[in-house]
């Protein structure tokens, strides 16, 4: 995880987040409100991903530390990878081979999931300990099922789904900063079965690896399959390709349900793709994590598939500016003590309300008061019922583009029991959006 501390200046000028790297203790587990996760000393771990997913099979170990080595310097502790990624563009016949060093991850027939090529699987070995290196955390996925239903989705079978996650639950259980993702990019379908063979063999050999599914766009979250199953440790929702999601929708639906369960947007719009600014990025970032969200998850481009693809990954995508912005809302959340965090269909404060869609205010504010925070996506004025706080308050805009902070000019007085905020214009971007914090001087 990271620690971050603020450094204030007088009126209009930045507070600086100064981000150090602290270890996570891992493994990870789920907290005790079921909300989020949090490490072996009860730390809380605010979920920071990018999506490498062919981290294991496209690109040689040089390329894997300078891409570990950019993700860490940009504040992500976390890696969405695919142990099995699909060939280049996805085409078919679909080979499980390995880019760079030709590897087959399997022998014989090379589709055959019992038959683990030794090389192959060494190199995956490698990988995993460079994360490890660097204290990050992965989400795997184990074999991926592909949008299209190809992929290992045409290949798994009641004996090769039990062979196949014993294999992988054996070979690292040891290895305390991964978690799973069963299927990939798709509903269950007709593999159901044989996805709650896997959860519940990965579980059983390796109980401190959390699990969960990976299904396809507006899926309304990964939960709905597999409700009471034991191996299953939080929901998963993904909206990478929709150019107007509303995912907030789904997060809230999550949180609502009982038992309590960790969820967040775990694979949302790519920069770069499908109407991906920094701005959406950011807007899609906030209203997942404001709606009690795990953490956040950031795409860029088409590095889901370096080394598959000709596109020059290192010069062209790890630069993008939107994954920059993502260390800003965690450091945001961390210093704001997000564990407190109660969404505000639960604890409402913006008396005009949320809107909707494109126009959606997510906001948020700890339970006992001592913080609240929205996000705005447009310019525009709203008025906020201060009764839902504790004592006297500060208020703040923070760009959160830049991390940056300046006090509001007109601060809430003491016994005011409602006040109006008016965004500021502009932030450093060039966009509209700002985020106000409100916060207990206490």
């Amino acid at each position: 995880m990271f620690v971050n501390r603020i450094v204030a200046f007088v009126f209009f000028s930045a507070f600086s987040f100064n981000i150090v790297q602290a270890d996570a203790a891992f493994p990870l587990k789920v907290s005790e409100d079921g909300r989020r996760f949090v490490d072996s000393n009860n730390q809380p771990f605010f979920v920071t991903a990018d999506t490498g997913w062919s981290i294991f099979s496209g690109v040689s170990k040089d390329d894997v530390k300078y891409y570990l080595d950019d993700r860490q310097t940009k504040g992500f502790n976390t890696i969405l990878c695919s142990a099995l990624h699909f060939w280049k563009d996805g085409r078919t016949p679909w080979q499980p081979q390995h880019q760079f060093y030709q590897w087959w991850a399997f022998d014989g027939d090379h589709y055959n999931l019992t038959q683990p090529n030794a090389d192959y699987w060494r190199h995956v070995d490698w990988v995993i300990n460079e994360a490890a290196k660097r204290n990050m955390f992965l989400m795997i996925a184990p074999c991926w099922f592909r949008y299209q239903g190809d992929a290992w989705y045409l290949h798994l079978n009641e004996d090769n789904a039990k062979r196949f996650s014993g294999f992988l639950a054996e070979r690292y259980k040891g290895q305390n900063h991964i978690a799973w993702l069963l299927g990939g990019d798709l509903v269950p379908g007709k593999q159901l079965g044989n996805v709650k063979i896997m959860g519940q063999t990965l579980k059983r050999i390796a109980p401190n690896h959390l699990i969960s599914y990976h299904a396809n766009g507006l899926q309304h979250g990964s939960r709905q399959w597999f409700e009471g199953e034991d191996w299953f440790d939080f929901s998963t929702i993904q909206t990478n390709r929709e150019l107007h999601p509303q995912e907030y929708q789904d997060v809230i639906s999550d949180y609502d349900k009982q038992p309590v369960m960790p969820t967040w947007n775990g694979e949302p719009r790519y920069e770069g793709m499908t109407g991906g600014t920094p701005f959406a990025m950011r807007q899609q970032a906030y209203r997942g994590a404001l709606n009690g969200g795990l953490g956040v998850a950031y795409g860029a481009g088409n590095l889901f598939n370096m080394g598959f693809t000709d596109t020059d990954w290192k010069n062209e995508i790890l630069p993008l500016p939107g994954a920059s912005d993502m260390q800003h809302i965690k450091a945001m959340f961390e210093l704001l003590d997000w564990t407190k965090l109660t969404p505000h269909h639960k604890r409402p404060f913006l008396l005009d309300g949320q809107g909707a869609k494109d126009n959606y205010l997510p906001a948020a504010s700890a339970f006992d008061g001592s913080w609240g925070v929205t996000y705005f996506p447009k310019q525009c004025t709203v008025k906020i019922d201060l009764t839902n706080f504790s004592g006297d308050l500060a208020a703040s805009w923070f760009d959160p583009g830049d991390g940056s902070m300046r006090a509001v000019k007109d601060q809430p007085v003491t016994g005011q029991s409602a006040m109006k905020f008016e965004t500021p214009g502009v932030n450093q971007s060039g966009d509209p959006d700002w985020v106000l914090i409100l916060k207990s001087k206490k």
